[in-house]
């Protein structure tokens, strides 16, 4: 288990909300200037920084990211710093090459905020 923390700053939120802009698929626009205490938007948590942060920058050269999967449960507010967990969930080897599961969990009060599952090819380019 590796930890990190990943502030909700109000400057964040906006940087995503500008990044985002209308969501296609429900017409919802953002909300600029979010402040704290206000809920944050699912997209916030589309970040490699706590995972990177967590693993001490250790990914190995060539490591390629092939599917990710966010779910969002709400709680996480503006102004928060969460305690990220990160952890190996599973880790084989497909065609000879070494493949790793990381699980990310956002916990928020009470209940994870949000859950990532991201799938590598790791350490591709070191062949």
């Amino acid at each position: 288990m590796y930890r990190t923390t990943y502030a909700l700053t109000p400057e964040l939120v906006r940087e995503y909300d500008e990044l985002i802009g209308t969501d296609a698929r429900d017409g919802r626009r953002p909300t600029p200037g979010s402040a704290n205490g206000d809920p944050v938007p699912p997209w916030v948590f589309c970040a490699f920084a706590p995972l990177y942060d967590a693993l001490g920058g250790r990914f190995d050269q060539g490591t390629v990211h092939l599917k990710h999967r966010l779910e969002s449960f709400g709680g996480a507010r503006v102004g928060d710093e969460l305690d990220v967990e990160v952890r190996v969930a599973e880790k084989y080897v497909r065609k000879g090459r070494d493949h790793a599961v990381l699980e990310m969990i956002f916990p928020a009060t009470g209940a994870p905020a949000c859950r990532i599952t991201s799938t590598f090819l790791w350490g591709f380019a070191k062949r």
